[in-house]
């Protein structure tokens, strides 16, 4: 009996034992999702904190950047949000993980994390909105930091005044205002974020820019038995320095021996951006409306390609920067088609590093060049149609490898490349060098264009050609009218030859382009194309913009070339000015 007793009251005190550790489990289990719920509400301020700060520079900062220069990427709005939008949230997971983790660890660890955090952020946003308009230009050029060396100054001061405001709120120990302060600022810019991009993208119609057409390299090497009108366009390539060049080189002479060259001809604006519609349509460009409306009309109502058509001529159009409108289909090449991005790595390794270049501090944004041709060739169409490339090197290669196809019918073809144009990276081969120069560059161009010719002769195309070869604008040390407003023109009318080329002083600028090629297309001469003869005084427009700036094209002014394209103290300021409002 004793031990029936005993054994009930040990199984009685094992039972109890049971139910308290069981009963202690369940309160640890309460006390510890309790605990987490208080360790996440406690850690709602750098939750927040991260949310913002992550949007800002995942999400924010490649879009703003994309709106506001949304007809220089050859990309849709939807690219950007497929490459950025994971790394937005993989980042902001991150970063609230460890803030939750630090604040369960340690209290002061957590804090003193939160307050860098805090600075970094609200230090990125003011850099990246308020010190960005004096960075320099990102179009391949080898950038002197030396020169921007004030920039540095400016982030250390901005990190030092939001550390010391910081320090303060630390030091007097006011850690709810501190967080307080951390959300409602978070929220308030997220808040703002989010109003400026819906405001830029609705202006710049960026939230609409899917890319149905793309500018196929279809049709490139095609040359027609009939009538060709043939333009090719070499940046950048300035007709004062290349006069230098030919006195080095008799065979650019000789190339040319059927041209005549107008090497006092001027262009109306000093970079690309400008001078391509106005080269197509010869409407200037005063700042009264919106770029992208005058861009798109100058190619839809370009009396120049009214021309062609009336003439039925086949039209293919090779030119990166051409507003892909449902008009521009009137191209051959220009063809709707579905592409994929190559490498989303690549593609988002591009994306930060134009993010840091417009939102790091100094000493970090030298890391964080990309140029153009970094985004351009992570396309390719889901067809396999080859998509077309400004290098001059893709462009030279072909002309060296394939042979021109002969086609029937008219044909205008124009081709825009690289020429001289920054990066400077060919030698005159055109092989990729480290030691490059413009001079360089200039020599490239012209074995590029001696090539071209060469394959129009072995064609048979050469004689029934009209043959341009052009620049956009010419080249000046760093961005200054000086030196920019002397492109080259050479041009060869149909049916014509001659003994050498023929050099003309002419007065002549781009805003006679319209009627020059009406002639050429009439059968005249290279030598009666312009109404202006050498030794006529004349006052040529040129409208100035700095490319690189905030304002960008958005304050244009205005000079009178008065002398010699090519002498820069001809250039005489009118004092009008044209901004936008």
């Amino acid at each position: 009996m004793k031990n029936k007793k005993r054994k009930h009251k040990n199984k009685q005190t094992y039972s109890k034992k049971v139910y308290e550790k069981k009963n202690n489990t369940q309160s640890m289990g309460l006390n510890e999702k309790k605990d987490f719920k208080n360790v996440l509400k406690n850690s709602l301020a750098s939750i927040i904190m991260s949310f913002a700060a992550c949007f800002m520079i995942f999400l924010y900062a490649p879009i703003e950047i994309f709106f506001t220069n949304v007809e220089e990427f050859n990309f849709a709005f939807s690219d950007i949000i497929s490459t950025m939008l994971p790394v937005f949230f993989g980042a902001f997971i991150l970063f609230s993980g460890i803030f939750i983790i630090l604040r369960r660890i340690n209290i002061k660890v957590y804090n003193i994390v939160l307050i860098i955090y805090f600075i970094i952020f609200v230090s990125t946003y003011i850099q990246g909105t308020y010190m960005s308009g004096n960075l320099p230009p990102l179009d391949g050029r080898t950038i002197n930091w030396a020169e921007y060396s004030d920039q540095r100054i400016h982030s250390i001061v901005l990190l030092v005044a939001v550390s010391a405001i910081m320090i303060l709120i630390v030091k007097f120990k006011q850690w709810d205002i501190m967080y307080k302060m951390v959300k409602f600022l978070s929220l308030i810019m997220t808040a703002q974020f989010i109003l400026v991009l819906i405001h830029v993208g609705t202006v710049s119609n960026g939230f609409s820019t899917e890319r149905d057409l793309e500018i196929t390299s279809d049709n490139l090497l095609d040359v027609s038995e009939d009538k060709n009108f043939f333009i090719l366009l070499l940046d950048a390539v300035d007709s004062d320095s290349l006069s230098i060049l030919m006195d080095k080189h008799p065979e650019y002479k000789e190339a040319f021996s059927d041209f005549t060259y107008y090497r006092n001809m001027s262009c109306a604006y000093p970079f690309t951006k400008l001078s391509l519609p106005f080269i197509f349509s010869g409407k200037w460009y005063e700042n009264e409306r919106n770029f992208e409306e005058y861009d798109t009309e100058s190619y839809k109502e370009s009396p120049f390609f009214s021309l062609l058509q009336d003439n039925s001529y086949d039209m293919t159009l090779y030119e990166i920067d051409a507003p892909l409108d449902d008009d521009i289909a009137k191209f051959k090449n220009i063809k709707a088609k579905d592409y994929e991005i190559t490498s989303k790595s690549e593609m988002t390794l591009a994306q930060m590093k134009l993010i840091g270049f417009k939102y790091a501090p100094f000493d970090i944004k030298q890391f964080c060049t990309v140029t153009n041709s970094d985004f351009q060739d992570l396309k390719k169409t889901l067809d396999g149609t080859e998509l077309f490339t400004n290098n001059n090197a893709a462009f030279y290669n072909k002309l060296k490898e394939k042979d021109l196809n002969i086609i029937d019918g008219n044909l205008f073809k124009y081709v825009h490349i690289e020429g001289a144009h920054v990066p400077y990276r060919y030698n005159e081969n055109v092989d990729v060098i480290d030691n490059a120069s413009y001079e360089t560059n200039l020599e490239a161009s012209m074995t590029i264009t001696m090539e071209y010719l060469k394959k129009l002769k072995e064609s048979g195309a050469y004689d029934n050609s009209v043959i341009i070869i052009m620049s956009d604008h010419g080249y000046g040390d760093g961005d200054v009218p000086e030196g920019r407003q002397n492109p080259i023109f050479f041009v060869k009318g149909f049916e014509e030859t001659k003994d050498k080329m023929l050099i003309s002083d002419a007065p002549v600028a781009h805003e006679d382009l319209q009627g020059a090629f009406a002639k050429l297309i009439d059968d005249e001469k290279s030598t009666d194309i312009f109404d202006w003869k050498e030794g006529d005084e004349r006052n040529r427009r040129y409208l100035f913009y700095v490319f690189h700036s905030k304002e960008n094209y958005k304050h244009i002014t205005e000079y009178n070339i008065t002398g010699h394209a090519a002498d820069d103290s001809s250039l005489i300021p009118t004092g009008r000015e044209f901004s936008q409002e």
